[in-house]
């Protein structure tokens, strides 16, 4: 049931290293004994989005970089539901309002992407993906 997931959402602009800032925490996740269960690409190489489960700390966490719309987003909100994760961390583009309140109608936590120039990116982007493991480790209890 898609009300069962919890789900973490990074919210920010277009090319704000959403993508990059959860690949971060993915990584993170697979150097602290997550296991990989479905990588996918998703989009342009550019783009870099994936998709995947991990088994975390025997949970299954989802990892869905590519919702910038709403029918994607409650596609994945059922699609990690339907897998039984505990938590589904996820990309959301604030330039666009009905994937807002697709995360509102879910009580999803929300947390904003922070801007930085180019040559801070990769210090804010660490800084970020800590906020997002500190929230799904409070989300894990």
């Amino acid at each position: 049931m898609v009300t069962d997931i919890n789900i973490l959402a990074l919210a920010g602009p277009s090319r704000s290293g959403k993508t990059a800032t959860l690949q971060l925490v993915y990584n993170w996740m697979l150097s602290n004994g997550g296991e990989s269960t479905r990588l996918e690409a998703l989009g342009t190489p550019t783009q870099k989005d994936f998709s995947d489960i991990v088994m975390w700390r025997g949970q299954k966490i989802g990892f869905f970089t590519t919702s910038d719309y709403s029918r994607a987003l409650m596609s994945a909100f059922r699609e990690y539901a339907n897998h039984e994760c505990k938590v589904l961390i996820c990309a959301c583009n604030t330039r666009l309002i009905r994937p807002q309140y697709a995360l509102a109608a879910r009580d999803a936590i929300r947390l904003e992407k922070i801007i930085a120039a180019e040559h801070a990116r990769d210090i804010v982007n660490a800084a970020d993906a800590q906020r997002v493991i500190d929230n799904l480790l409070g989300v894990l209890g």
